[in-house]
């Protein structure tokens, strides 16, 4: 939930223990320029993956899509150059004036906002594709699953959301304090407070998935290399969650 202050309480039963956590994951102001121009300009979107989007648009429509967690607009602005009608979410101001820079620079329509991904302030049925890179591992459990009902909601019936989630195996984890079995509190990259980030595994990602169905984690539609840490899921809204 959500407190008056921004922050997000989180009771461990287990540990009968509460924590507050800023939403703000990464201290952009703290981050090295070197950094700041990688998450500025190395876009991660497959070109196969916006061919796909751009394809199943119907002729002459432009696909709207949702990049959550945008950051500074790298992912944003090359889906927005290959003619979609592209909107960028992120909870952090600092990245997305950079961002909204950067697309008046390159004359690149994109429309920014800054929102908390666990209550989008977009309709039902408002987007067609959703890309979610780099983002979906910080929150809570809890967190994600917020997130994950509100991913469903913004897509429409038929409407395909590129997912990236972080595997209970990934090394940095091992590093934090558990909170629960699926959360895990630890440093903030640029920063100088503690987080939570989430991770799953093959059965709880199931879960997670309510509502979707899984139409490729194997690299062959959304073209993205699968790891042993990291779960690339191209799922399809075709039921209730």
């Amino acid at each position: 939930m959500l407190d008056s202050d921004g922050l997000c309480a989180y009771y461990c039963p287990e540990m009968k223990e509460r924590y507050d956590f800023p939403p703000h994951i990464w201290n952009w102001d703290t981050m090295p320029d070197e950094e700041a121009r990688h998450w500025a300009l190395c876009g991660t979107v497959s070109g196969k993956l916006v061919e796909r989007w751009n394809l199943n648009s119907q002729p002459g429509v432009a696909p709207r899509v949702l990049d959550l967690g945008c950051g500074m607009g790298r992912n944003s602005l090359a889906m927005a150059q290959s003619g979609m009608d592209v909107y960028g979410l992120d909870i952090d101001e600092k990245p997305l004036n950079t961002a909204k820079n950067t697309a008046r620079k390159m004359k690149q329509d994109i429309k920014y906002v800054q929102g908390d991904m666990r209550d989008m302030p977009f309709e039902s049925g408002f987007f067609d594709a959703v890309f979610a890179d780099n983002i979906l591992t910080l929150t809570s459990h809890m967190g994600l699953a917020q997130t994950m009902d509100e991913i469903h909601r913004v897509l429409r019936f038929g409407g395909e959301a590129f997912m990236v989630f972080t595997d209970k195996t990934m090394p940095v984890l091992q590093n934090g304090r558990m909170v629960d079995q699926n959360t895990i509190m630890l440093n903030v990259q640029y920063g100088s407070h503690s987080a939570v980030a989430n991770f799953v595994d093959d059965n709880s990602l199931k879960n997670v998935l309510r509502g979707f169905s899984v139409l490729d984690k194997t690299g062959k539609i959304h073209g993205y290399n699968p790891d042993i840490f990291h779960h690339f899921i191209l799922a399809l809204k075709n039921k209730q969650r």
